[in-house]
């Protein structure tokens, strides 16, 4: 009843194949991941905290015994001095002597019990106690008191010194021993952890992994006996779809092999009028030529007949200036008359006076001779050229009069000039709407030809598809029916 309240039902089955098999091994590794944690803080870091204090036991037992070591190699040095007094001996006293205080102080740092550190103190205190012991016993023999050396020698102090040393090592090893067997159990106690857990880790993951196979395959078996009902449904589904495709595509083929002879015929009706159009936009475009020229020639004319008018008008100005000039020359050739008339007088003046003068006045009246003979000249030049000056005005009177019938004339070829470029462009636009209309037909007519030989190109294609389209529907009906065959052999299989 418990299991009918819950709102929701976990299924295993329902789960996608991927995520299951992702939890298949994410579960296992997720597991070996806590155990490997587990083992790495509860077993490797103890078994390696158990090994370095067991080191560390072991590192200060040697260090006490060698610095018990030292007190008694102190020791004998001494005594083989007081024996042979041999300098060499006393040397190697000197060395331990050395070695024994080096060690003290090592061990005051490596030892931080409180009672090793008491037991040390002890040790250092009889060390030192036995030095000082011997050093009298040498500073005696250096002194030459050998009856005294002898009595402290055998008073027995260093023999007590020796075996209380022993003692003391033997206390401070006895503890260490009992640390070590602490921490020897500690790293026992880790490895047998650390197999519980391995082993524990390896049993659980390894039935993990079988319940978790065990249910994949299951899921995965069901999966797939649904999906190949599915597939082989579907299957027939689509070979009884196919073979309508079949048919229907056997009639489309027939249909587009029809429509394609009608397009044949349509495509050729079509380029005969395509190359007639072609032809009288040709002639249109000769025509339009031809007009042009006239055209072109027109107003060429027109052109060099204006300039023919700017021409005769230049030159009717010319002639205007030409008699002003005309006339000035009159009034100069007048002056230079004038001029004569004067100097004759004068020249005349001249010889009258020159005859009064007597013999001193013949020289200027030879001179005044000769200006009236100049004089003469001059009004004979000035009569010449007020004759040639008449004809020139009666030349240029009838030049004007001409000039201005030409300009006349050339005014009237002008207006006439003018009125037939008017209609050679009436002409040419004439001509050149019909070259327009002619191309617009053409082209019209091209792209009517290109675009029936695009709907046979897509005819024959749509043919050729359709044919493929049919072999292809019998292969996919084959491949249908191989994919069907799998399919139960697939669910048989499962």
């Amino acid at each position: 009843m418990l299991v009918k309240r819950l709102p929701y039902s976990w299924d295993f089955s329902k789960i996608k194949v991927t995520y299951q098999i992702f939890g298949g091994y994410a579960v296992p590794i997720f597991l070996s991941v806590c155990a490997a944690i587990l083992v790495y803080f509860h077993g490797v870091r103890r078994v390696n905290d158990s090994s370095k204090q067991l080191d560390a036991v072991r590192v200060r037992v040697d260090e006490v015994e060698a610095l018990a070591y030292s007190i008694l190699a102190m020791q004998r040095a001494a005594r083989a001095y007081i024996i042979s007094r041999d300098i060499n001996e006393l040397e190697g006293y000197e060395q331990w002597d050395n070695t024994f205080y080096e060690q003290s102080e090592k061990l005051r740092y490596l030892i931080q019990s409180p009672d090793q550190r008491e037991t040390l103190k002890q040790i250092i205190e009889l060390g030192d106690r036995v030095n000082e012991f011997d050093r009298r016993l040498i500073s005696y023999i250096k002194l030459g008191k050998m009856n005294k050396a002898e009595q402290t020698a055998r008073s027995g102090e260093g023999k007590q010194a020796a075996t209380r040393l022993k003692e003391l090592v033997e206390k401070f090893t006895a503890t260490e021993q009992v640390i070590l067997a602490a921490r020897t159990q500690e790293r026992a106690d880790a490895l047998a952890f650390l197999s519980q857990v391995v082993f524990g880790t390896a049993g659980i993951t390894t039935l993990l992994g079988i319940i978790i196979g065990a249910k994949i395959s299951a899921a995965i078996g069901q999966k797939m006996n649904q999906q190949a009902a599915a597939i082989a449904k579907s299957a027939a589904e689509i070979a009884a779809t196919i073979e309508q495709q079949e048919r229907s595509a056997v009639f489309q083929s027939a249909a587009t092999s029809e429509t394609t002879t009608h397009l044949d015929r349509l495509s050729f009706s079509s380029q005969q009028a395509a190359e007639e159009t072609t032809h009288s936009s040709a002639c249109a475009d000769r025509a339009l030529t031809l007009t042009h020229q006239g055209a072109t020639a027109v107003a060429q004319t027109l052109a060099t007949m204006a300039t023919l008018e700017e021409k005769v008008q230049d030159i009717a100005g010319e002639i205007g200036c030409l008699d002003q000039k005309t006339h000035q020359i009159a009034e100069i050739a007048q002056l230079v008359a004038q001029l004569a008339t004067q100097t004759n007088m004068l020249a005349l003046n001249a010889a009258i006076e020159a005859v009064r003068a007597g013999d001193k006045g013949r020289g200027f009246g030879v001179i005044a001779t000769e200006i009236r003979k100049l004089a003469d000249l001059s009004k004979e030049s000035a009569d010449k050229i007020h004759l040639l000056l008449a004809d020139i005005e009666a030349t240029l009177r009838s030049t004007i009069k001409v000039t201005q019938e030409g300009t006349t004339t050339v005014s009237a070829s002008n207006q006439i000039t003018q009125q037939t470029a008017e209609a050679f462009r009436g002409v040419r636009e004439a001509i050149h709407q019909v070259v327009a209309s002619t191309t617009e037909i053409s082209i019209v007519a091209k792209e009517q030809v290109t675009a029936i030989h695009q709907v046979l190109d897509a005819t024959n294609t749509i043919d050729t598809s359709a044919r493929e389209n049919a072999a292809g529907i019998t292969q996919v009906k084959i491949a249908i029916q191989q994919l069907n065959d799998a399919a139960q052999a697939l669910q048989t299989m499962v």
